[in-house]
């Protein structure tokens, strides 16, 4: 350090402390300012929202009355979203998914403070958890195969991770399978394949993968002739 500065060893011990390099000290870390979440108002009716999911993606009025009715799903107002509510076991709103109604917009969004976990679900008594990656796509499904369908649990995890997943194996306890349901390409197949792995490695649970014919399942509802008996193309 001396050699450096161009002085002796002597000297560098006799300059002032203020000009003497020193280590700079990382600040300490800050707490994470917890968001609250805070759900968008409600429009008055839902007539843009039962629109955009029965005509435009062709999901069964009676499935998006069914989760209305549960207030799990509604529209907002002002921007006229559809709003996908997901609750805990005490019926506390933990997440917010929005996404829009207009033919043209890509518009989709989760709200700050919502706690990944409990994204847009539907708890039922039986042993399967059917596992979708958009709720538009858990809907779809569910007015393809509506026989008995609230006797089973359904989750959109707004993506691909496991959370949701992991929180209703913990909470739900009559469940003993999990059937992937999700997109039918390369990023959902290795999405199945590292989701499954997690829960063979953590669970003793059954897993298995169903992919549509299609790229998703609202394409495999809204086409000419959707297939009624799909047969998985994987299971773990």
């Amino acid at each position: 350090m001396a050699e450096h500065l161009g002085c002796t060893v002597t000297e560098l011990d006799d300059m002032p402390e203020r000009i003497r390099p020193t280590r700079k000290m990382a600040p300490p870390k800050q707490e994470e300012r917890k968001i609250d979440l805070t759900p968008p108002a409600a429009n008055g009716n839902m007539r843009r929202v039962f629109a955009y999911l029965c005509q435009t993606r062709g999901i069964d009025p009676e499935v998006v009355s069914a989760f209305a009715h549960a207030h799990l799903l509604y529209e907002s107002a002002g921007k006229h979203n559809a709003v996908f509510v997901g609750k805990d076991e005490h019926g506390r709103v933990k997440h917010i998914h929005m996404r829009g109604t207009l033919t043209s917009s890509g518009f989709r969004q989760t709200l700050g403070g919502s706690e990944k976990a409990y994204s847009f679900h539907h708890t039922g008594s039986g042993r399967q958890l059917y596992v979708f990656e958009a709720p538009i796509d858990m809907l779809s499904y569910i007015s393809l195969h509506p026989d008995g369908w609230q006797e089973n649990s359904y989750v959109a995890l707004c993506g691909v991770g496991s959370m949701p997943i992991q929180r209703f194996l913990e909470e739900a306890p009559q469940l003993e399978e999990v059937v992937l349901c999700l997109d039918n390409d390369e990023a959902g197949h290795k999405a199945a394949m590292r989701i499954a792995r997690k829960l063979l490695d953590e669970w003793e649970v059954e897993v298995s993968a169903y992919f549509p014919e299609r790229k998703d399942w609202n394409e495999e509802l809204i086409a000419p002739f959707p297939e009624e008996n799909l047969e998985p193309v994987m299971a773990m």
